[in-house]
């Protein structure tokens, strides 16, 4: 039998896939066969990261041998069985626990002992933690990876106190106490298990504002909510709204004051907020629509038709448009938003006038539709002899219509029918008469019945008229009738005299006097025996005016010029120029004063024309106007994108202008320059920094960029 041999091998230092010095271990068994076995391990002893050793084997050449390991962190590698010589690769496992450990390697029952290091204590505990401003109790775990690894625990911050797990060992809690704070947020240390832990702790600080809300006009307006808090208590504020911008305080620390403006809105109301710390100011602005039609009414037809009325009023601004009666309808445009079109038609009558009215965003449109009644009357006179006698007549209308009939003399008498609907007839009586000839109308159903009753007296005048210059004359009529039939002559005027026979019997003479005038042609007429005897005589007028031509400034303003004439004699005032109104004395008699007034120019150049006055010339000059310039809009807000608009120049016309702007940015590229009314169109780059202003100038006036800041979403 071989000897048993014990062979403890030399110490090699660990190459870089081992953390540890190790040794060689050779085992040699005893023989109780002819098959003894030694085996040598290299390395025998590992560090806590563990690595790879070779276990080399030594026996006769015909002896079969295996290797088996004691230790699931022991493993073997390639040639675990074999015959006669041989080597096996082992691998040890990295030691996670902090204690040291043993293992064994058997091969044919020769164990090699296999030693590993203990690892290192590791804990692990939260980096950071946070607390509620109120104060409070925390919990914080302690894992660590052996039960014999000890540690402790203290506060490195006063507000913060370790109440409970001071020290401790293995895993294990501690448990500390955060004071309350009314300050802002604040921040403090832990020391655990040699590791920091950074607490965090929520601000005290309450924001109140004051007041909450604001109801704002259409015109906007500027307005402040004030801000209360402790000191040094921050707290910051931001508009949700494009439409609402902070002028003043976007931040503060302890009390303060936030300034705000809201612009002008011709839209629907619309509702934004503030944001100021945690609290809501909203903001209210109330509608600026304001809606107009044109035309503002309309008159159709019996026959029926159509027609459209043109809404005017703000982008966003919704109307409705609703018919107060059925027989006018809305095919299109019962409602919209912003300027619009209502197009209404109206059904045909064969009744009475009617009118109604549509509603169109609250105003009134109204509809005045013609009668469609037609009548007719049968006869359409009646003459009757001076004893008088009574008739009928016949109306014929549809069954709907109605119609009255009435006298225009009392001595023609309706004696029934004076009113009805439909077809009917109409009874009435003529008094008889011992005076000259007379006639008279019926009025049935908007048609004039005549009539005639004959006198038993005749009168003939000779001559019927008379002609006179306005130095005035006198003449005479001759009167012819039978001698029973007495007869009168009268004058109508106080300038018409009857000298002799203002009454007479039979056959006669009227003798009359015409005074003169300085007045206008005039005409009346004298009476004689029933029979009208006209007088004409011409004009005594004179016309002048004063001034006769006056020039105006260029921006207009009142007048006047004062008529000279004689009392009673007629003018009247017309103006050939559109820029020239009258706004008194169109017309007069007499002696008068003409009132007119100019506009303003809007042309640089000088201009004239002329009125007339009681068919005398005044002539109105005006001075040119200076250039002064309007723009609209003002100015503008332009996202962080960048985008194109334009504005209107509003100026006389012949007035030169160009347009400049004063920022790369902000182009101009449309518009340059022009004369009289125009447009400018722009275009703004993006802006990649923070908000920015920039201006064109145009004839001295500026027109204002607002762009936002990079990154700024507008709502």
């Amino acid at each position: 039998m071989r000897p048993v041999t014990t062979a403890v091998g030399v110490i090699l230092t660990c190459g870089a896939w081992v953390a540890c010095t190790s040794s060689t271990q050779n085992v040699t068994g005893p023989s109780t066969s002819r098959c003894p076995v030694t085996v040598a391990a290299d390395p025998a002893t590992f560090g806590a990261a563990g690595g790879g050793g070779t276990l080399t084997v030594s026996t006769n050449r015909e002896c079969s041998w295996s290797a088996t390991s004691s230790a699931n962190w022991l493993q073997l590698g390639a040639g675990a069985s074999g015959q006669g010589d041989g080597k096996i690769a082992f691998n040890v496992m990295t030691n996670g626990d902090p204690s040291q450990r043993r293992g064994a390697i058997t091969i044919s029952d020769q164990q090699v002992s296999i030693s590993q290091d203990a690892a290192a204590c590791v804990f692990t505990v939260p980096s950071r933690d946070t607390v509620s401003a109120d104060g409070e109790r925390r919990t914080l775990n302690v894992t660590a990876n052996g039960a014999d690894c000890s540690w402790t625990a203290r506060s490195e911050t006063s507000w913060l106190t370790i109440v409970q797990g001071s020290q401790g060992r293995g895993s294990g809690q501690v448990v500390y106490e955060a004071q309350p704070t009314k300050g802002p947020v604040r921040s403090g240390d832990l020391t655990v298990a040699g590791q920091r832990v950074a607490v965090s702790q929520g601000g005290g600080c309450s924001v109140t504002i004051a007041p909450t809300s604001r109801s704002i006009g259409a015109e906007g307006a500027s307005g402040t909510v004030s801000v209360t808090t402790d000191a040094a208590c921050p707290w910051s504020a931001q508009s949700d709204a494009a439409w609402i911008s902070i002028t003043s305080a976007t931040s503060g620390a302890g009390p303060g004051t936030v300034a705000f403006r809201v612009g002008a809105w011709d839209g629907p109301t619309r509702t934004g907020a503030l944001r100021i710390g945690e609290q809501v100011f909203t903001v209210t602005q109330g509608s600026g629509c304001h809606v107009s039609i044109d035309p503002e009414s309309r008159s159709v037809e019996h026959t029926g038709g159509s027609g459209t009325v043109a809404v005017t009023t703000g982008a966003g601004c919704e109307w409705t448009a609703t018919s107060s009666a059925s027989w006018i309808t809305i095919p299109r445009g019962g409602s919209g938003n912003g300027n619009g079109t209502v197009e209404f038609s109206v059904a045909p009558t064969t009744g009475p006038a009617r009118n109604a009215t549509l509603t169109i965003g609250g105003l009134p449109f109204v509809v005045r539709q013609s009668s469609g009644c037609t009548f007719s009357i049968n006869p359409d006179s009646y003459s009757v002899a001076s004893t008088g006698g009574s008739s009928t007549v016949a109306v014929a209308t549809v069954p709907e219509c109605g119609w009255t009939a009435t006298s225009s003399a009392s001595w023609i008498t309706i004696t029934s029918g004076s009113s009805g609907t439909g077809n009917g007839t109409v009874q009435f009586g003529v008094a008889s008469t011992t005076g000259p000839a007379r006639s008279a109308t019926l009025a049935i159903a908007g048609r004039t019945f005549a009539v005639s009753q004959s006198s038993g007296c005749t009168f003939s005048i000779n001559p019927d008229s008379y002609s006179v210059a306005s130095t005035g004359g006198s003449s005479t009529v001759a009167v012819a009738t039978v001698p029973e039939c007495g007869w009168t002559a009268t004058s109508s005027v106080s300038w018409i005299t009857i000298t002799s026979g203002s009454t007479g019997t039979g056959n006669g003479t009227v003798q009359f006097g015409v005074a003169s005038t300085t007045g206008p042609a005039r005409s009346a007429t004298l009476a004689i025996a029933g029979r009208t005897f006209t007088v004409s005589q011409s004009s005594g007028c004179t016309f002048s005016i004063n001034p006769a031509s006056q020039n105006l400034p260029y921006f207009g303003g009142p007048g006047s010029v004062a008529v000279n004439t004689s009392p009673g004699c007629t003018w009247a005032a017309t103006s050939s120029i559109s820029w020239v109104r009258l706004t008194a004395g169109q017309s007069g008699t007499g002696p008068g004063t003409v009132a007119f007034t100019a506009d303003e120019t809007p042309s640089s150049q000088p201009r004239s024309g002329t009125v007339s006055i009681a068919g005398q010339t005044f002539t109105v000059t005006q001075d040119g106007g200076p250039c002064t310039f309007v723009l609209s809009p003002p100015s503008a807000t332009i996202g962080a994108a960048g985008a194109s608009g334009n504005f209107e120049v509003n100026t006389k016309d012949g007035c030169p202008w160009t347009a400049a702007s004063n920022d790369a940015w902000l182009r101009v590229i449309a518009g340059g320059s022009g004369a009289g009314d125009g447009t400018v169109g722009f275009s703004a780059d993006p802006n990649p920094g923070p908000a920015r202003t920039g201006t064109i100038v145009v004839g001295g006036k500026s027109f204002t960029a607002s762009q936002a800041a990079a990154g700024t979403v507008r709502h």
